[in-house]
């Protein structure tokens, strides 16, 4: 049975009202009308803060519509992420459909459907460098609260400690892990932390448990110090 032909060959760019991040895609269309169809990206990045900001908070707009085939659209698609700078960490895109083996045999499967990792060590190094150091902005932190208030988290109730407790013998084998070691802090966090604790009791801050240990790991240290 001969595949039918699909009607258009496009090219498009959704962007994040919140964040002004963007991401250009290509679309095999076979409705009558491009604006029938509902595809919205296949990027997992993309479609991850779908659920968080809300559908509703991003737009889709066609930058071309009338490529020939599909190696012209995967072509403009190049050309249109570079274009509008949307590789990350600026954009949701995260390769050039042409660097692709398979857009050089033909082909235009997603790349890593079905995969995990594809990314090498220094790759996921180089894209988590890329992204230290970046703020958002007040008002995207803004509009962020604002849509969790209306949506709420849609997550938490896959955690798989949603609506569990730990149990006093749990919390106390907790404690007893970290004392001893050494958490480092930038003098920032250290400063908040003093606030956070400031006027309060040990049993405030700790527990009942957590200020014994506390206590007893101060004693400890005491002694040491009068014996040496």
């Amino acid at each position: 049975m001969k595949r039918k032909q699909p009607n258009f060959f496009y090219i498009y760019i959704i962007t994040n009202l919140i964040l002004n991040k963007q991401y250009v895609g290509s679309r095999l269309c076979y409705k009558n009308k491009i604006e029938e169809d509902e595809y919205w990206g296949s990027s997992k990045y993309l479609n991850k803060d779908y659920k968080i900001y809300g559908k509703e908070n991003f737009k889709k707009e066609i930058l071309k519509s009338d490529c020939k085939d599909k190696i012209e659209m995967l072509n403009e698609e190049t050309n249109f992420i570079l274009k509008y700078n949307t590789l990350a960490p600026n954009g949701y895109n995260i390769v050039l459909p042409t660097q692709h083996l398979k857009f050089h045999n033909g082909g235009c499967k997603v790349w890593n459907s079905g995969k995990k990792n594809c990314f090498s060590k220094e790759t996921r190094e180089k894209m988590r460098n890329a992204k230290l150091g970046t703020k958002r902005s007040e008002e995207a932190k803004r509009k962020t609260s604002e849509t969790f208030k209306i949506n709420g988290s849609k997550k938490k109730e896959k955690h798989h400690m949603w609506g569990k407790h730990l149990s006093l013998k749990h919390k106390k084998a907790l404690i007893t892990s970290r004392i001893g070691k050494k958490t480092i802090h930038t003098k920032e966090t250290k400063e908040k932390m003093s606030k956070a604790k400031k006027g309060k009791t040990w049993e405030e801050i700790y527990g009942i448990e957590g200020a014994k240990q506390m206590r007893k790991k101060r004693k400890q240290l005491k002694n040491k110090k009068n014996e040496s």
